[in-house]
């Protein structure tokens, strides 16, 4: 199990173990929803619906190839579903915020989000066990490219956790079958803007160029944001407003090619937020092409029956 979560890594495949000695109330709530009663422990499963091995296999290389073929099974069976999680430690207990986007053609759901807590560490032969698992948060049906935000904050972790050894993860699961449809770890809270870079080719008698709104967005946690330029000096041709704002508010950019000579100018927006724990500050690269003429080309369309 170890070598194949050192081989993929944490972004394509979350390795974890039930362990019946660490905490055996948790590991017969989740045993209970994979496989029928009087069924006896399970070695391995994947997804939360396939068993895998029975019993103790002690063929390291044998299991190591079956658990590979399962991997590659389930990572070639694309996920319906994007799902963005973030998560920080507040007095002991694990925050969490999650984006579950339907990323398909066609409507998806309901489903089930679960959030869980666990520990890097070793104990026994066990490198990676669960100290908390949420109870389900039911999703409703998502349309075709609909998102859906959700929170929730685990109980505070016994005292003896090693605090820096804990980290979090969500998974979406099926209601009924219990098959999961995506998991991924938990980042720390961010800032993102909807839009990465800003290009704008104008000549001196243009009107002022104003973009489109560009959204300051984030995961983890709610944050204000304020907005400058890097350089002061790029004001005479580059203006913002508004200036500060909430997550999830928008601020627009006005390109001015007549305060300027003919030319190629570049400029950096930098959007900082305020909050605790901070997201980190992010970048908006503006350049502005001044040219002494532009021409438009307009092609036909023909449409064939």
């Amino acid at each position: 199990l170890d070598r194949v979560a050192d081989q993929y890594g944490s972004e394509r495949v979350l390795a974890l173990e039930y362990n019946l000695d660490l905490d055996p109330e948790l590991f017969e709530r989740r045993f209970y929803l994979y496989v029928p009663p009087g069924t006896h422990v399970p070695f391995a499963f994947f997804d939360g619906s396939r068993l895998g091995i029975y019993g103790s296999n002690n063929d390291v290389e044998e299991s190591y190839r079956w658990y590979r073929e399962a991997v590659e099974s389930e990572l070639a069976d694309r996920s319906p579903l994007r799902l963005e999680v973030a998560s920080y430690l507040d007095e002991g207990r694990m925050r969490f915020e999650a984006r579950v986007t339907n990323r398909s053609g066609e409507a998806f759901g309901p489903a089930d989000l679960y959030f869980a807590v666990y520990q890097r560490d070793q104990v026994g032969r066990t490198h990676r066990f669960l100290r908390h698992l949420s109870p389900p948060v039911p999703i409703g049906p998502l349309e075709s490219g609909e998102s859906r935000t959700c929170t929730y904050a685990s109980p505070a972790l016994p005292s003896e956790v090693d605090l820096s050894r804990v980290e979090g993860l969500a998974f979406v699961q099926d209601p009924d079958s219990h098959e999961a449809h995506q998991a991924a770890p938990a980042h720390h809270p961010g800032m993102s803007l909807s839009l990465g870079s800003l290009a704008v080719m104008l000549t001196p008698e243009s009107d002022v160029f104003i973009s489109p709104p560009i959204t300051v967005e984030g995961l983890g946690l709610p944050f204000d944001w304020r907005v400058d330029l890097a350089d002061p000096e790029d004001a005479e041709w580059l203006h913002i407003a508004p200036k500060a704002g909430a997550r999830g508010e928008a601020f627009s950019v006005a390109v001015d090619a007549g305060a300027v000579p003919q030319g190629i100018y570049t400029a950096t927006i930098v959007v900082r937020a305020d909050a605790d724990p901070a997201p980190a500050e992010c970048s908006l690269p503006v350049t502005l092409f001044v040219v002494p003429w532009m021409e438009s080309l307009f092609l036909p369309l023909v449409r064939g029956f």
